[in-house]
């Protein structure tokens, strides 16, 4: 089965060996002993070795259980103080042979490999901790054994790195199907500013058709004024010609009238003078008869 690396927690390089080794109290991880093909790298141990890690596996778990909190209630009287604490722990990882804090480093980087690969094969991790088992504090004993058998957890972390999978998974489909909705949403807003732009549109429509038959009904008289200018421009030639014969008609005229025309003598204030004073002379006798006769 793949692990996805994500899901793994790697340890940190520079932290210090489990805390049961500095003087924590007892883990309460219980411990299941599973047999399974992983266990099969352990040949290399002594059969005698292998019993008596099991052996005093089972002695840990007891004491575990022994001093769970409903049988540790005298627990507090035996507590030490933080300086007695620290000095103990000083004593106690002095005392650590050389080749032991060997083996302790090499368990502690195979620890921090992927859980993934340890909860399938944890042996070489047992067979340092065969090694090291009656070597180091009990305390710090208590801690490793746990992790020299934490295949036993192999189906519950297998569990928890599938669902954490599964849930990165889930979260990103969320996220997908959330920006699937965002866009639906969008589009469904688009869909209703189009549909309410539709009287717009048909009222604009119907205004640029009466635009359009305004336009083709002034086209007809710019083409028709365009059509007379044409002609007119046409027939502007043999007009002009017509009018220059014309003109030359009436000039010729206008010359032969004044060579036959000859002046008159006087004035014409003068010849106006003598019609006014015979009209006078014209309406005295009238005047003078019409009283004979009794006309007046």
């Amino acid at each position: 089965m793949e692990i996805p690396q994500s899901a793994t927690t790697q340890p940190d390089t520079n932290a210090p060996l489990p805390s049961s080794i500095e003087g924590a109290g007892p883990s309460t991880v219980p411990i299941v002993v599973e047999s399974s093909s992983s266990d099969e790298p352990m040949a290399q141990a002594t059969e005698q070795d292998t019993t008596a890690l099991q052996a005093q596996h089972e002695e840990i778990r007891f004491k575990m259980e022994q001093d769970s909190p409903d049988n540790s209630l005298f627990s507090f009287a035996v507590a030490l103080s933080d300086d007695e604490e620290f000095a103990s722990r000083q004593v106690a990882l002095s005392s650590i042979p050389d080749d032991v804090r060997a083996k302790l480093t090499n368990i502690r980087s195979l620890l921090q490999g992927d859980i993934g690969r340890l909860v399938e094969d944890a042996s070489p991790i047992r067979q340092l901790f065969s090694d090291v088992s009656g070597r180091v504090p009990e305390e710090a004993e208590e801690a490793l054994a746990p992790a020299a058998f934490i295949e036993s957890m192999r189906i519950p972390v297998f569990r928890a790195l599938r669902h954490m999978a599964d849930r990165a998974k889930l979260a990103k489909t969320r996220e997908d199907e959330n920006a699937f909705k965002r866009q639906a949403q969008e589009a469904h807003r688009r869909i209703h500013v189009l549909e309410d732009s539709r009287p717009a549109i048909i009222s604009e429509i119907d205004r640029l058709k009466r635009r359009r038959a305004e336009l083709a009904k002034e086209m007809e008289q710019v083409t028709k004024a365009i059509s007379a200018e044409e002609n007119k421009l046409q027939e502007l030639p043999s007009a002009i010609a017509d009018l220059t014969r014309e003109r030359q008609r009436f000039a010729h005229e206008a010359l032969r009238l004044h060579r036959i025309a000859s002046e008159v003598p006087g004035s014409a204030e003068e010849d106006q003078r003598v019609l006014d004073s015979a009209d006078q002379i014209r309406r005295r006798a009238i005047t003078v008869i019409d009283t004979l006769l009794g006309n007046l």
